[in-house]
């Protein structure tokens, strides 16, 4: 190597030294102390993880909502939860507690954290910052406020972060939000540093290492260890273990997935951690095991025939005698769970459920139409004057509206005669052509017709991208 060569490499062995320490020196100056949850936001934390459905967490959401107000861990867990469900809601209602509570730092930061501009966002700041110029929230929101113009290094951004932990060093919204930035300004050990802080933090949750883990894509070896570092003290952390189990997959060690899918199975067992564990079984060769937790998931509502007859990892099992009895098991949870869902449909609405209904009608006549029928003909609205028409806006990609879609099914089946029942099918991305398959393969019998996206908005009907993906 010639002098020249070595003195290149010298150079740029030292640049890199530099260019790592002053990202490292930009997570030193960040100091965190231990965040304890409120009792309350541990509640919530534990009734989301025990929901079965999107539904079920959305209700949840809004009962903790309404009954801890002025607890930040709930509120914003609670916000973020509901913006899945319906964004303009949440808006309204944060606007709507900001103008009530106009002293109130949170409602004015949650306000601000989902306005539409930059604009509006810096008029909450102001606000924030009249009451308290030392404001954490205030300078939590500041960061989000700056346009791209001018803040395109963002220094400004990381000024207002790193104020903000300052000011309250035991909360881990700002420096989540830090790491974030970081990771985006390509300062990879900055952020992965400030992660390993977080973790130490709240050393039993589990998010600071899914944001560590994101830093690394690909690098699945390096995903294990870290994950395993956070089990050897969290040994029954589910989630933690689910994600050593997909890891697993991708490093090809199935011992491994087998054992973490065991140990979820041991601390959550639900439908589908004995689901997975059972795919771990079936491609490892062990089919009397991979029956055992198959039957048990479908026993505990995992009911989906197609789940299982599509899936690959259940080849090796397919050709055993007991897959046409598991088959059966399957069709009869699901006809248990269709049984249920009727019968809740048809109890009586509570009193203050009625009464909202009620103080919700209206007068206005509907937005008429004339659509398309799946299978042929047309189907106009005003023609069904005198029947109560019930309209379910969905779209083959939309998870929620397949979740709902079983209970429109069964409601049809045993409706009145004076009831009409229809599936308008828009905001499809490549066509309608695959609405007709979708409809035979799930055995769904009420009439869909083709609206569009117009119609849907005229009625009132939205979706989220968030939940429906």
């Amino acid at each position: 190597m010639s002098t020249d060569t070595k003195l290149q490499s010298m150079k740029l062995s030292l640049w890199i030294s530099l260019a790592l320490a002053a990202q490292l020196s930009f997570a030193a100056d960040v100091k965190l102390q231990t965040y304890s949850q409120s009792k309350a936001e541990s509640q919530f934390a534990v009734a989301l993880d025990t929901c079965s459905t999107f539904m079920n967490r959305v209700t949840i959401a809004r009962q903790f909502q309404k009954n801890y107000p002025a607890d930040a861990g709930v509120q914003i867990r609670a916000a973020d939860m509901l913006m899945l469900e319906d964004p303009a809601q949440v808006v309204a209602y944060y606007s709507d507690r900001s103008k009530t509570n106009p002293n109130s730092e949170l409602d004015l930061y949650i306000s601000g954290r989902y306005s539409a501009t930059v604009a509006d966002k810096q008029s909450y700041v102001a606000k924030i910052l009249t009451l308290n110029p030392q404001s954490y929230w205030g300078s939590l929101l500041q960061a989000t406020a700056y346009s791209t113009e001018e803040d395109s290094d963002f220094t400004k951004a990381e000024a207002s972060l790193k104020r903000a932990i300052e000011i309250d060093n035991t909360l881990p919204y700002a420096p989540a939000m830090l790491g974030e930035l970081w990771a985006r300004s390509g300062k990879k050990e900055a952020a992965e540093q400030i992660f390993v802080e977080m973790g130490k933090q709240s050393p039993d949750n589990f998010e600071p290492v899914q944001r560590r883990l994101m830093l690394y894509p690909g690098e699945f070896k390096k995903h294990l260890t870290i994950v395993n570092e956070f089990l050897d003290k969290n040994p029954k952390d589910v989630m933690a273990l689910d994600i050593r189990a997909r890891v697993c997959r991708e490093l090809g060690d199935w011992d491994c997935y087998v054992n973490s899918m065991q140990r979820a199975v041991a601390e959550s067992p639900d439908a589908v951690n004995h689901y997975n564990l059972a795919c771990g079984f079936s491609l490892t060769g062990q089919k009397d095991s991979a029956y055992t937790h198959l039957f048990e998931s479908a026993k505990l509502g995992m009911n989906d025939a197609s789940q299982y007859t599509d899936d690959d990892d259940l080849i090796p099992v397919r050709d055993d005698s007991r897959w046409t009895d598991l088959l059966a098991a399957i069709e009869e949870s699901h006809g248990k769970e269709m049984l249920a869902l009727a019968q809740a449909v048809q109890r009586e609405m509570p009193a203050e459920q009625k009464q909202q209904v009620t103080e919700n009608r209206t007068d206005t006549p509907a937005p008429d139409f004339t659509l398309e029928q799946l299978g042929g003909g047309t189907v106009k609205l005003s023609e069904l004057k005198g029947k109560i028409v019930v309209l379910d806006f969905w779209a083959t990609w939309c998870g929620p509206c397949k979740m709902t879609m079983p209970q429109i099914d069964q409601f049809y089946k045993n409706k009145d005669k004076d009831v009409v029942v229809y599936g308008v099918n828009v905001w499809e991305r490549n066509g309608t052509g695959g609405v007709g398959p979708f409809i035979e393969k799930s055995g769904y019998t009420f009439p869909i017709l083709f609206g569009t996206a117009d119609l849907a908005s005229a009625w009132r009907a939205r979706h989220s991208d968030d939940v429906c993906d």
